[in-house]
């Protein structure tokens, strides 16, 4: 089944939670109980050579049991340009080579990528790459590349893909701005309008392709969807959007409850990576707090270790400025806004016209981005291609409940989530499709204009070194 599907069986398996925040009519296909099993089937059914259920889809369509065999496991590798793999079943692996990139963005600041392929991959080579992008003070390599078993990252690689994962400003092995305690630091739209055109011109220059397939998780897919409101030089450059945890709504989070007294803790920022790493020492042992894992995954779906090395090595400072246009902008009815106010990323206006292809993914218990803001997200997309799913038991789309970082790396994520992403790209990876709205001269002329008043005060205080 094409990402379109049917719409009147799709739409009707909707669950029957209450989606009433949703300020759209219009429909959006969707994965839940009745149209689980034969998307199944379909999926175990498909006869592509290497596109099959063995390569494609890893061996594990949804519902079914089982890891996927060494052809298509991932392998380790070290963050230089290198060849490596683990142990088991992951030796006979094709090896994936790693390159390293660095990039400045227009201020300055150096982001710094990691490219993975595979020359040995079964698979055919794809005609476009796939950019990894991770959420809020999350690096690439924990979000993307926590193990050989589950790393996105080669697993991407092996089915023929051109692979790359982003450190943001302030993440990972990226630098951070200099920035006072006292003052804001960086934010959200240093990454939209700073980072990402960067480090998207250098993907399509060292490639040579003309668009991207964006896979962003929680801030990342916010990032692409904001992208494609803003239109310009990202939205031509868009092949599709897969969006993991993610939404521009954050209605019903935990931090939309405890708003104000996160605005108070945070008002010299917050030092994410000491914190969680302090409390990795706890995951796994008797002292270990449920209620802090919740909000990260869910507890019986991710393996204690797995769980460890997020905590311990995922996360960093967040700068206040970050922290209060989450805060002030996440839980309205808006959506997550720039920081002046003046921009939502998520815009039905434009989005209602852009027809690249999107699929939504969230979790029954992701508590950062809950599974109705991810719908509503989704739904403002136009075009024929919108996919939701929503993962857990009583969607009969899982075993287990899943939360935020466990629709990636969770204990049954390669067989029950990862299907979902390697399909969806390969029915969208030809031919090229513009990410631009279908709007009229006219008004494909006001959104760039609009566009460009947007990003000229951003590139003046970048050139002033603000």
């Amino acid at each position: 089944m094409s990402a379109g599907g049917s719409k009147s069986a799709w739409a009707s398996a909707a669950p029957a939670a209450d989606w009433s925040g949703s300020d759209t009519s219009t429909e959006c296909d969707f994965v839940t109980k009745d149209d689980f099993r034969a998307q199944s089937v379909e999926f175990g059914a498909r006869g592509r050579g290497a596109d099959s259920a063995a390569g494609l889809l890893g061996g594990c369509a949804p519902g079914s049991s089982g890891m996927s065999d060494a052809s298509d496991a991932s392998c380790s590798s070290s963050s230089s340009t290198s060849t490596s793999a683990s142990s088991g079943i992951w030796d006979a692996a094709p090896p994936v080579v790693r390159t390293p990139y660095s990039v400045a963005a227009g201020d300055g600041v150096v982001l710094r990528l990691t490219r993975g392929v595979c020359p040995d991959a079964a698979a055919p080579k794809r005609a476009h790459p796939v950019l990894l992008v991770p959420g809020l003070a999350s690096a690439a390599d924990a979000t993307w590349d926590i193990t050989p078993e589950l790393s996105m990252f080669d697993h991407l690689a092996r089915q023929g893909y051109d692979v790359w994962r982003v450190d943001l400003r302030g993440n990972g092995n990226s630098d951070a701005p200099h920035a006072k305690i006292s003052a804001p630091g960086w934010c959200v739209d240093d990454h939209l309008f700073k980072d990402l055109p960067v480090v998207v011109q250098l993907v399509l220059d060292e490639t040579g392709a003309q668009q991207i397939h964006w896979i962003g998780h929680s801030m990342g897919g916010m990032l692409a969807t904001g992208a494609l409101s803003l239109q310009g030089f990202l939205s031509r450059h868009i092949r599709s959007v897969t969006m993991l945890g993610s939404g521009c709504f954050g209605a019903g989070s935990w931090h939309s409850a405890l708003k104000p007294v996160l605005l108070g803790l945070c008002l010299l920022g917050f030092p994410g990576g000491f914190a969680s790493g302090l409390y990795s020492r706890l995951v796994g042992t008797w002292a270990s707090l449920w209620p802090i894992e919740t909000l990260f995954y869910w507890r019986s779906n991710t393996e204690p270790e797995i769980g460890k090395k997020l905590m311990g090595g995922c996360f960093r400072y967040i700068p206040r400025g970050l922290v209060t246009q989450f805060m002030e902008s996440m839980n309205t009815a808006e959506g997550l806004t720039t920081v002046d106010g003046q921009f939502r990323y998520c815009d039905p206006k434009v989005l209602q016209h852009v027809t690249t292809p999107v699929l939504g993914i969230c979790g029954d218990w992701d508590l950062f981005c809950p599974a109705p803001g991810g719908l509503r997200t989704v739904q403002h997309y136009g075009g024929a291609h919108r996919r939701f799913v929503f993962l857990g038991p009583s969607y009969g789309t899982a075993k287990d409940h899943y939360g935020h970082f466990d629709v990636i790396m969770g204990k049954n994520a390669r067989e029950e989530v990862w299907p979902y992403i390697t399909s969806f790209l390969s029915d969208h990876d030809a031919p090229v499709i513009s990410g631009l709205a279908d709007l009229s001269p006219e008004e494909l002329a006001e959104a760039a204009a609009e566009a460009e008043a947007l990003a000229a005060p951003r590139r003046a205080a970048a050139v002033a070194g603000a």
